[in-house]
Formats: structure tokens, C-alpha cells, sequence
């Protein structure tokens, strides 16, 4: 059977969240063999787990980063790529899985099962530009742009992404910033979102779409009834997760081992 891996990326500031998460994510009852946790920064001394296939792996805050001025903590969701399984499953830490992943990939064997971003069913998305873009870095025209909270990788997949992912990360942010603009006018551009799907085509990765219900996006005001993996967005988590009757205080108490 292809190893499983579920990986984070988050700073110490995402504690709670991250602590809620891996809480919901261990009662989903999904099936691994590890929970890693690269975190960018000194971990929290709390973060000692009951559960023996959680790993928490300190990591510097990519050099990409520097070349950015939004959203720049995102670069670092490249260190994914490390992830030595077969089967690499990232999550943000504001996400809450309410049922077993397993049904998602279960479905396929594709490369990457992931959810078309929200960006591309608006108005002023341009799918010229982003093909022109596509062209630009070798990629594959066509290719579809992806939400970057929720990845399943399979087939060792991911490995291939180390470098040009990054390398993408960089082009964007100094060579043709404008394409990282023009493609997110408003908010965060996103950078290592657009830079992540572009590796994809450039590797030619076979996919499958997620559903609505696979990856349900909060923000998005989707129905969440019969979602699996529920992503909420940073600012709204805290309170979304009162409604649900969860608190980082009873997760905290199931998962983590006491002082």
C-alpha cells in the first residue's frame, strides 16, 4: 500500500488553528502513517502530542519570500515537497476535516486531486492571460488553476515540484510581477498559488477535481453539510469553529500530552 502523509506548513502565531485542525483530522478518522508539521520558527513548547505519528519539523522561512510583498508566508507551503510518502496530503491550518479524506483519493490515482480556485468563476479572471502565462514558463496551456488549501498528491508527485515550484515562485515575483497582478487584482496576489499550478502543467501532472463537498469553501458561503474537508479562511476560523461546539482548549486536552 503507498504510504500516506498529512502535512502542514505553518508559523507559530497558528497554533490554535493548527491544533483544532489535526484535532478534527484525527477524529475524521483518515487514514496515514504521519502527520508532519514543518514549522516556520521556533515550535511552541506545548506542542508535544499524545498521537506518536505526529512530527514537528523546524524550518526557516524560504528565501523567496523575500522577493515578495503579499502573502509571502505562503512561499513556504513549498517545503510540502519534502514529504517522503507516495501519498502526500496537504492541509492548511484552517481547515476542519469532517470525514475520512480517504473517499477523495480513493476515487483516483492521478498525480493531483485538487479544487479549481474560486478566482477562475469570476468576472474579470482571463483565461488568455493565464494560458499567455502558461506559455511563458514552459507549462502546459490549459492547465487548470487550483486552490492550494487542500492538495492530494499521489505517485510521488510532489517530489517533482521542489524545484520548479519555487523557481516559479521566484519568476513571478521578480521577472513578471505583472502576471502575478493582473491575475489577483484585489487581496493577496497569491503568488506561490499561481506558481504551484503553473509547476504542475510545466510537469505535465495528471489530476482529478475535487468536489464542492471535498473541499468546501467557507468564505465562499458553500453549503457544508456533507463536506469533507471544510476550509474556513484565517479570519473567520476562530469564530466558525464556536458554532461547531469545538474550542482550542478541548482540542488542545485530546491531543496534546500535558505539562
Amino acid at each position: 500500500m503507498p504510504s500516506t502523509n498529512i502535512v502542514y506548513v505553518c508559523s507559530p502565531d497558528w497554533s490554535d488553528q493548527l491544533i483544532v485542525s489535526m484535532y478534527s483530522l484525527l477524529k475524521s478518522g483518515t487514514t496515514f502513517d504521519k502527520i508532519i508539521v514543518y514549522c516556520v520558527g521556533s515550535p511552541p513548547p506545548s506542542w508535544i502530542f499524545v498521537d506518536p505519528r505526529v512530527e514537528i519539523r523546524e524550518r526557516e522561512s524560504r528565501p523567496e519570500a523575500e522577493i515578495l510583498v503579499e502573502g509571502k508566508f505562503y512561499v513556504n507551503k513549498a517545503y510540502l515537497c519534502l514529504s517522503e510518502s507516495d501519498r502526500t496530503v496537504f492541509l492548511d491550518a484552517d481547515t476542519i476535516i469532517r470525514k475520512p479524506i480517504d473517499s477523495i483519493w480513493r476515487r483516483s490515482d492521478s498525480d493531483v486531486i485538487a479544487r479549481l480556485t474560486a478566482r477562475v468563476f469570476e468576472p474579470t479572471w482571463s483565461a488568455s492571460l493565464w494560458n499567455d502565462v502558461q506559455k511563458k514558463v514552459g507549462g502546459r496551456e490549459g492547465y487548470p488553476y487550483f486552490n492550494s488549501g487542500c492538495l492530494v498528491f499521489q505517485n510521488g508527485a510532489h517530489r517533482k515540484l521542489e524545484k520548479t515550484w519555487p523557481d516559479l515562485i521566484s519568476s513571478l515575483g521578480r521577472g513578471i510581477p505583472v502576471f502575478a497582478n493582473a491575475l489577483h487584482e484585489k487581496g493577496t496576489r497569491l503568488t506561490e498559488q499561481l506558481a504551484l499550478s503553473l509547476a504542475m502543467g510545466v510537469h505535465n501532472l495528471s489530476y482529478s477535481l475535487m468536489s464542492p463537498n471535498d473541499h468546501t469553501y467557507l468564505w465562499c458561503g458553500e453549503d457544508y453539510a456533507n463536506s469533507i474537508v471544510l476550509h474556513t479562511s484565517g479570519p473567520r476560523f476562530l469564530g466558525f469553529i464556536r458554532s461547531m461546539g469545538l474550542s482550542v482548549d478541548l482540542a488542545s486536552s485530546a491531543i496534546l500530552k500535558r505539562a
